[in-house]
């Protein structure tokens, strides 16, 4: 137990520093004498010795306090409750985000749909060999959460010609343009990784 409290000397700036692990992370607290951080560290183990943790959030830096005041302050004054601001927020969000549908299940609805509209074989072929390798690339992902840094990562981690990452990127603009169609996309974020997009 008293490895999980301890003193850094912290010679560079002429001070001790006090650590310790809370919640998980570490937590540090400077004094200008070896004494102060002795004591403090004796307080801090006495506490844990008695099981007294610190509250959530005693973790948090000055900065995320007065960030959290400053919005108590602002909603006390505005004449509302902030927890109803942060829940109606929340709805909102929940109402305008699209349906969780994992990369998977989508690609084997846009090849279902493709093959209905009549598309070629080959176009399903190549479509298909491409879509299937980026829903295992993205594997559980679900995809209203996939980025134009999925796209890239996925053409950048194999070994093709531009040419052919050219032809992966269409493909999958094909997908997200499909899956935009179908609301369950809210934007296509394959168009922004495509040569010429701004």
């Amino acid at each position: 137990m008293a490895q999980s409290v301890f003193i850094r000397h912290r010679k560079g700036r002429g001070g001790y520093q006090l650590c310790w692990k809370e919640q998980g992370r570490e937590r540090t607290k400077s004094f200008k004498t070896r004494q102060e951080a002795e004591q403090e560290k004796h307080h801090r183990l006495k506490l844990i010795a008695q099981g007294c943790t610190p509250e959530p959030f005693d973790g948090l830096s000055t900065r995320e306090k007065r960030d959290l005041f400053f919005l108590h302050d602002r909603a006390t004054n505005n004449g509302y409750n902030l927890w109803d601001a942060v829940q109606t927020n929340e709805k909102l969000l929940s109402s305008e985000r699209p349906p969780a549908v994992k990369i998977s299940e989508a690609v084997a609805m846009c090849l279902q749909d493709k093959d209905t509209e009549g598309d070629s074989t080959r176009t399903l072929q190549s479509l298909r060999s491409v879509l299937l390798r980026f829903a295992a690339h993205c594997s559980g992902k679900a995809l209203c959460d996939v980025k134009t840094a999925d796209a890239v990562a996925f053409v950048d981690g194999m070994d093709i010609s531009l040419r052919t990452r050219l032809g992966y990127l269409v493909d999958l603009r094909t997908f997200c343009s499909w899956a935009v169609s179908k609301d369950l996309l809210k934007e296509n974020p394959v168009i922004a990784a495509l040569p010429g997009a701004k």
